[in-house]
């Protein structure tokens, strides 16, 4: 166990130095001064700590391989961030197999984001841990992996990229939860998907982006729609819960985003 913990502390290491080299303190976007109109957007792990607090964290999740729509920083930034989803759902089914295969798509997805450095620690670190099914160990590997990825964007002012693969987290995050939860009317499920500050957040941010290469793509122009829904969705107050009618139209408006950026991979 202990070489395992030692094995965690030095992918940790060595992912937070590559992310944070020449900077003198720390300037993730919940700690730094802000020099940008783009809001600082949560960690999709919150939904993941919710759904831990509801005891349903045995569910078996249904997570297909992927592939990006078109070829190019927009798609892939949101396909990144749906695999760093599907990589914790798959710690969830406890499927090794499962993750290995996502393991090897976000590996091949770091050389065209500019990400190789991270993802290629991250397949030298995490493959002992997998054979040995440590999961406890894996959920905190891949979190961290991707607070370094969010931080090392946010502090290289890749604004929009950051923006697109946050997008991509939470719309897989909440798409999952929200087809597992079904019909549920009750306010504990209900606080599971209700997060509006993330979403209104991701809906400002994308209202800031103004390079005509992402906001062309019929996929930018499909999100903005969307989120315009799922903010109007998620104005409700704390005691009230969500109707079967409206669960259903969050997995509608997350679906449509997820298809406008990725496709299936048969």
């Amino acid at each position: 166990m202990k070489i395992k913990h030692l094995i965690l502390a030095i992918l940790i290491g060595s992912l937070f130095v590559a992310s944070c080299k020449n900077n003198d303190k720390s300037k993730f976007p919940d700690a730094r001064n802000r020099v940008t109109q783009f809001a600082p957007i949560g960690s999709f792990k919150s939904m993941f700590l919710a759904l831990d607090g509801l005891g349903k964290t045995q569910e078996s999740f249904s997570i297909g391989m992927i592939a990006p729509s078109a070829q190019d920083t927009l798609h892939n930034a949101f396909a990144w961030g749906v695999l760093t989803t599907d990589l914790q759902l798959a710690v969830l089914n406890r499927n090794g197999r499962q993750l290995d295969a996502l393991l090897a798509q976000i590996i091949g997805l770091g050389p065209k984001l500019g990400l190789e450095d991270i993802s290629a620690k991250l397949r030298d670190s995490v493959k002992p841990m997998l054979d040995s099914e440590d999961w406890p160990i894996l959920e905190n590997t891949l979190y961290n992996m991707q607070y370094s990825v969010e931080q090392t964007l946010f502090d290289k002012e890749r604004y929009e990229m950051y923006t697109v693969m946050s997008l991509g987290s939470w719309t897989e995050a909440t798409n999952q939860f929200a087809r597992r939860m079904g019909d549920a009317r009750n306010a504990d499920s209900s606080r599971l998907l209700l997060h509006p500050e993330t979403w209104q957040s991701l809906l400002d941010n994308f209202r800031l982006i103004s390079d005509k290469q992402y906001t062309a793509s019929p996929a930018f122009q499909t999100a903005l729609k969307e989120l315009k829904s799922l903010v109007k969705l998620m104005e409700k107050p704390p005691e009230e819960f969500l109707t079967g009618e409206e669960i259903g139209s969050i997995i509608s408006s997350t679906s449509a985003i997820k298809a406008a950026f990725v496709k299936a991979k048969p």
